[in-house]
């Protein structure tokens, strides 16, 4: 039996990730940390992110269509997380009722301040 990976349009205003804890998020900031993945704040002009109902959520916010990684990063994120459906409705959602658990540059606050480093 095959699976089919979900192809998700990168070059939409808005595109929001669930991961179901915050270590399953430090995790993958650790993982991008050391598959050399650089200048992640120029991937999209706002990275935050939220708490909402026990779960953490990944908003990205105008991206960056020509940033070297982009395939990359994208193809990681839908590894520890799941694409959330309709972006756009869903990041007013969290704004509105979610909590902002890091305001911007949230991988890379992530990597500095959460990721041991040997």
């Amino acid at each position: 039996m095959k699976f089919k990976r979900k192809k998700v349009n990168t070059e939409t205003e808005e595109l929001v990730y669930r991961f179901n804890s915050f270590d399953d998020f430090c995790n993958f900031t650790n993982y991008i940390n050391n598959a050399n993945i650089k200048s992640i704040n120029l991937a999209s002009k706002s990275i935050i992110l939220y708490k909402y109902k026990g779960l953490y959520y990944l908003v990205f916010s105008h991206i960056n269509p020509d940033y070297k990684y982009n395939k990359k990063l994208f193809s990681l994120l839908t590894e520890f997380s799941t694409y959330q459906n309709n972006p756009e409705l869903f990041s007013r959602k969290l704004c509105e009722c979610g909590e902002v658990i890091i305001k911007n540059n949230a991988i890379k606050i992530c990597q500095k301040y959460f990721i041991k480093k040997l």
